[in-house]
């Protein structure tokens, strides 16, 4: 049987942010740094990482809310695990690209969300009028998609990926990174598959060290109340075999407030069982007010 180490996140006191906009109906080598609650304070993610180890900032789920990135500190890599936005509008997917831009970290690894309804194209098909109503247009949407992959983007050192793997080389480290921003189907939102489809194979590195989805994996920092543990049956499967250092996610609100699960791989045929760190990493709670401040590891 696999053993969990779980921990509590730290939250801030904020005013509730304005509902979601757009008309959608509703460790082995890794080193986790000030757990559980000191481990986002102002000291400890201002000291200086070790030259040998790479620091990695997770957020997720900002929702085009004021003030999110004045909470997140210097690192080498930044995560954001999707729904940059409330409503997805065009207005708010630009300014999500100006806010990650302007930030220090050498490189920011970006995947959407459901609610970041312009950046896919898909639903944009399907929702040409409504979303043409808003102000979004395909050719609007096609401008906005190509923002985050532009040369402009990478001189920010935005890696924007829907769904995919990628390399990243930092501090003289090469990682291997899987991303997707896709979840099972709710309502009718963006970047969404039927429950049962495994969208993983093929797409998912067996190699990554990094993953970063939108979705949690099924009974990991995914329960609602009600309705139980929704994250994906098939995306925690392969997480099982691919048994990453780090997981990095979202979507899931009322997850955020646990924040961390560490799982060490009982069934692990290596010597040395590995670990990896879980982490909802959404900074709003599920009444969209900037609760959580980011999560921190030094790699």
């Amino acid at each position: 049987m696999e053993r969990i180490h779980r921990v509590t996140r730290e939250f801030i006191d904020t005013p509730p942010a304005e509902p979601p906009l757009g008309g959608r109906s509703s460790s082995g080598g890794w080193k986790l740094i000030d757990r559980p609650c000191d481990r986002r304070s102002k000291d400890t993610c201002s000291r200086p990482v070790q030259t040998d180890r790479v620091r990695v900032v997770c957020v997720s789920d900002t929702h085009s809310v004021k003030g999110w990135t004045d909470v997140v500190p210097d690192g080498d890599v930044l995560i954001h695990a999707g729904d940059l936005t409330r409503g997805g509008t065009a207005e708010q997917v630009e300014a999500a690209f100006l806010e990650i831009e302007k930030l220090p970290h050498k490189i920011k690894l970006v995947v959407p969300g459901n609610h970041d309804l312009a950046l896919d194209d898909v639903f944009m098909e399907k929702h040409a009028d409504e979303m043409a109503g808003l102000g979004v247009t395909m050719q609007v949407a096609r401008k906005l998609q190509s923002l985050w992959t532009s040369r402009r983007a990478t001189r920010a050192g935005i890696v924007y990926v829907e769904h995919g793997s990628t390399t990243i080389t930092v501090r003289g480290r090469t990682l291997q990174v899987s991303l997707s921003g896709f979840t099972t189907e709710f309502f009718d939102w963006a970047f969404m598959y039927p429950r049962g489809k495994d969208i993983w194979k093929g797409v998912m590195n067996p190699q990554a060290d990094i993953l970063v989805t939108h979705s949690p994996p099924q009974h990991f920092l995914d329960h609602v109340p009600g309705a139980g543990a929704v994250g994906c049956e098939l995306l925690a499967e392969h997480v099982a075999e691919i048994k990453p250092k780090l997981h990095v996610f979202g979507h899931i609100h009322e997850g955020a407030a646990e924040g961390v699960v560490e799982r060490t791989w009982e069934d692990d045929s290596q010597k040395e069982k590995r670990k990896t760190i879980f982490c909802n990493a959404s900074l709003l709670d599920e009444q969209y007010r900037l609760k959580y401040k980011p999560s921190v590891f030094d790699l």
